[in-house]
Order: C-alpha cells, then structure tokens, then sequence
C-alpha cells in the first residue's frame, strides 16, 4: 500500500514538534501506514522528548499516559496519569476531545491543532499539539505520540489550568494514513465543537483547506477561514 504524505513545510512550525515528526517519518517502513511502537527510541528526540508523552487510547472518553516527558510533567496540575474526558473541561470541549479519542482509537491518524492553552496565572500561551501513531504488538490498544509544543517555552512554575475554557483550537488537521477523512469520519459532538468555535480544519494534506459547504447541516459556516 502506498501511504499518502502530511507535508511538514507550512504546516508544523516548531522544532519541538517538527523533530518528531522526522523521526517518525524515518521509522515509518516503506509501504506501512505507521511504525512499530518498539521501533521508538526515546533518546532519538532529545528536543521533542521533553514535551512528548506516549499514551494509548483506551476507548472515545480516554487515554492511559506511558511515557511523559519532563516539561509536559511540570505543567499538569497533577499527577494524574489517565486523561479523562470528563473531568473539569467544558461539555463542548470535551466533545473535540472525546472525538479526536474515538478517531484515533477507530483508525491510523495524524492530527496536528494550533491552540492556546489556559495556564494558571490566566494567561494563554501557545502550542502546536501533534499525535503521531503507532503500530501495537497486539490488537486492543492504541499508541501514539502527543507532542505538546510551545511556540515559547513556558516561564518556570507555570502549569495548565484545566477548567472549562481550557484550549483554544485555531486550526486543526486530520490526516488518515489508510485512508482520506472527511466529516462523516468524524463524531457528531466533535463536528459541532469545530463549527461552532470556527475553527479553520484541514483534512489530508495542508493546502487541502474544508469547504464550508461541505459541512452537513452547516452550510455557509466559517470553517473555512485561514488560520
């Protein structure tokens, strides 16, 4: 099977998480969709590692935290290692979340959003937030890679305020690696969160910008403004 490219260029500006998505790109092997999880080396990302955490996607509501790196750490506000949808975040919100789960939990996909994450002294900082899949030994879970990049490193003792008005999403890309995404791809409450926030989505490749029209119900929306 030949595997359709996400380009980098324009898309992915940071060098956290653009060295990540190298090394991912050189594990994948020729004609897979996605490499081996045990094809991963940590000490093979040593910009990305800090901000790069290893979790499985347990079912839609959740995923479990294997790997944390170090910087990402320091900015939760606890030591939680499951992730669970339905805590604090805003209902609306925590569709996005529970969506882009069940997404990557039903099918091989790369998602890259830009958002502002709230942090507890009330301001916003910016991140480019990647999930890069991986292949499991086994059926039942699945890995991936969330890197969670700043566009500037975070002032020491700064740490994410997980309320209701969490994250911000300015753009968002789902690129499916078995096969193009489109909206039927995607949950119902995830589809509203994007529409009704505005957020500019991009499915497959970066110049493929959705075509407002192209929304069920939500002809004329304004998904389609740039980022």
């Amino acid at each position: 099977m030949e595997v359709a490219s996400m380009e980098r260029v324009g898309l992915i500006e940071t060098e956290v998480a653009g060295q990540l998505w190298d090394y991912w790109e050189e594990l994948r092997p020729a004609g897979d969709a996605m490499p081996a999880r045990a094809a991963f080396l940590p000490q093979r990302v040593p910009e990305s590692l800090p901000y790069t955490m290893l979790t499985e996607a347990q079912s839609a509501a959740w995923e479990t935290v294997r790997l944390m790196g170090t910087a990402i750490d320091a900015l939760m506000p606890t030591r939680d290692r499951t992730f669970d949808s339905a805590s604090r975040i805003d209902a609306a919100l925590r569709g996005l979340y529970q969506g882009l789960c069940a997404v990557r939990a039903e099918r091989p996909v790369v998602t890259l959003r830009k958002s502002r994450l709230l942090m507890n002294d009330g301001r916003r900082l910016g991140f480019e937030i990647l999930h890069l899949p991986l292949r499991a030994p086994a059926p039942g879970t699945t890995p991936v890679l969330a890197c969670l990049a700043p566009y500037r490193a975070p002032p020491p003792g700064l740490r994410f305020d997980h309320g209701p008005d969490y994250e911000r999403v300015d753009a968002l890309w789902l690129h499916g690696l078995d096969h193009p995404l489109g909206w039927s791809d995607l949950p119902a409450p995830m589809v509203a969160y994007l529409v009704d926030a505005r957020v500019p989505v991009h499915f497959a490749r970066v110049d493929t910008a959705v075509d407002p029209a192209a929304v069920p119900g939500r002809r004329g929306s304004a998904l389609a403004r740039s980022a």
